[in-house]
């Protein structure tokens, strides 16, 4: 059975509005007469502690930010898992696709000598800026995100080789070879890969 999370918007959304009617219910009896209302802030915030409880819960399996596109999808590398991540956060949270991408290479690397290396690894960057250019990733729009050529354009060019021969997603060294020539892959290949093996990119 496939499971399904909320947003944080959708989730508080929810919430009010089962508050929203509970209170109207309450209030309103059949015999017409008033009554006191509840305490429609307190009863809130108590729902909002049980709700932090539960996705706080070490039980809980089922992450905040749920793999929405394709269950059984893995990320390709280090960077494939933050591209991954920053395409929820873009898509789920609302932000834009540069911001997620910094705030998923913040959770990351979380040492602050590591997030400032990190940081100036910029080719995973713009390839999944590239993919977000080009509107090749699903729930976020078409804009300008990088002013990158060479790392942007490998992706597209991976993304095309892809799509000519599918079987080259199980060879990623003859992948990186095709795209790449005697030039250094830095992470681009993986990036496209992630959303490649996840179906969202055909």
């Amino acid at each position: 059975m496939r499971h399904r999370s909320l947003s944080p918007l959708k989730f508080v959304v929810l919430l009010l509005g089962l508050l929203a009617g509970w209170g109207s219910i309450r209030s309103t009896p059949a015999n017409g007469e008033q009554k006191p209302k509840p305490n429609f802030q307190a009863e809130f915030f108590k729902l909002c502690d049980a709700a932090c409880r539960e996705l706080n819960s070490p039980a809980r399996r089922v992450p905040f930010l749920q793999d929405k596109f394709r269950e059984g999808g893995c990320s390709v590398g280090v960077y494939g898992d933050i591209a991954w991540r920053a395409c929820c956060l873009a898509t789920e949270v609302g932000m834009s696709p540069p911001d997620a991408w910094q705030v998923a290479l913040g959770e990351r690397y979380r040492d602050p000598t590591q997030f400032k290396n990190a940081v100036k690894h910029t080719c995973p960057r713009s390839a999944f800026l590239g993919l977000c250019q080009a509107g090749l990733l699903p729930g976020i729009a078409v804009g300008q995100y990088t002013d990158s050529v060479s790392s942007s354009g490998y992706a597209l060019a991976a993304v095309e080789l892809l799509r000519a021969a599918p079987t080259l997603e199980a060879d990623k060294s003859r992948l990186e070879a095709r795209v790449f020539g005697d030039r250094t892959p830095n992470g681009e290949v993986d990036v496209v890969l992630t959303f490649w093996g996840r179906g969202l990119i055909r």
